[in-house]
């Protein structure tokens, strides 16, 4: 009966003790940020898809993602906003998400860029740790 104790306790304590562990708790936190980073980035991009399905283009860079909410376009097809409730432009690291239309970032003629300069904080033109997501 005492072994079992003893065992019952060494179990609780081991579980509490790998609740607590650092270094799994710090690439949690930085896959978090990530994972929060790609959801919005997915979100804004597929607004802008839809954007560019009802006026054939994409809001330019001066514009920004508030194409997203505000019509801007005059050729009365802009059906928006494009968005329930307006999606925050931050990163998981607290940076200004990037928005270019046209951009001059990687080979896509006609697309836009839309892009976190990740955890680094430098923006790398989609390159090194920029977090961006493809575009069809």
């Amino acid at each position: 009966m005492r072994a079992s104790i003893i065992g019952g306790i060494t179990i609780l304590v081991l579980l509490i003790f790998s609740l607590f562990t650092p270094q799994d708790s710090t690439s949690n936190i930085v896959m978090d940020e990530k994972r929060m980073t790609i959801l919005k980035l997915k979100n804004l991009g597929l607004a802008l898809e839809y954007i560019r399905q009802d006026i054939d283009t994409y809001p330019n860079s001066d514009i920004g993602l508030n194409g997203i909410y505000q019509s801007w376009n005059n050729s009365g097809n802009w059906q928006g906003p494009y968005a329930r409730k307006k999606i925050p432009t931050k990163d998981g690291w607290g940076q200004e998400l990037i928005y270019k239309f046209p951009h001059d970032c990687a080979n896509n003629v006609g697309s836009f860029a839309l892009y976190s300069v990740g955890e680094n904080g430098i923006d790398e033109c989609l390159e090194g740790d920029d977090i961006y997501i493809e575009q069809d």
